[in-house]
């Protein structure tokens, strides 16, 4: 009977992870529309990247109400509440200053790169190998969201730049997603 209850919790489990990676396809496909779509104007790319938010922050939420105890989602409803006000912060806001989309963006980034160091920590903490590839794309993110807000990249469009991110970000987030759900077994014999 545990063997069965074991089995239904890790099938459940990839099926959370199944609709994180839609979700994050969904984010990659809106950054890579937004990086060949010509004469997009900063108002739309605000938009989108608080749909972006909106899309991360209900992902986050479902892990957080799906968790049925895990250890490792014990704070996706502070990451959650943290992408929602993002989300509406950038849709809420006029654009008319580039400088405040590219905050409000590399906070994003620092957001989602602080969930998957929490995610890392347990991982740590339970002796899984994995956590070290979760952390380390963890800290590529926040990094990536510190350049973004002191923007190196003068040459880049401010939409090209968000666009270049939003592809990294969803790329570096579906590399750790798929990496769990390949461990899930082990990872709900960990945290559940």
């Amino acid at each position: 009977m545990k063997k069965f209850i074991v089995h239904k919790t890790v099938e459940d489990y990839r099926k959370m992870l199944n609709f994180s990676i839609f979700l994050e396809l969904l984010i990659l496909i809106a950054g890579c529309s937004m990086l060949f779509i010509k004469n997009l104007d900063i108002k739309t790319v605000g938009y989108i990247c608080g749909g972006i938010c909106f899309v991360y922050c209900i992902n986050v939420l479902f892990k957080f109400l799906k968790k049925d105890g895990a250890k490792l989602y014990r704070f996706n409803w502070l990451f959650a509440l943290i992408h929602l006000a993002l989300g509406l912060l950038i849709i809420l806001v006029p654009y008319t200053v580039n400088s405040f989309v590219v905050v409000i963006f590399g906070v994003y980034l620092i957001a989602i790169g602080s969930n998957k160091v929490n995610y890392a920590v347990w991982f740590k903490i339970a002796d899984d190998s994995s956590w070290f590839l979760t952390m380390f794309i963890g800290i590529m993110l926040v990094v990536f969201g510190f350049l973004i807000i002191i923007n190196p990249f003068a040459n880049l469009t401010l939409i090209q730049l968000i666009s270049y991110f939003i592809i990294l970000a969803s790329v570096l987030d579906l590399t750790d997603t798929i990496m769990i759900k390949r461990r899930a077994e082990r990872i709900i014999k960990l945290f559940w």
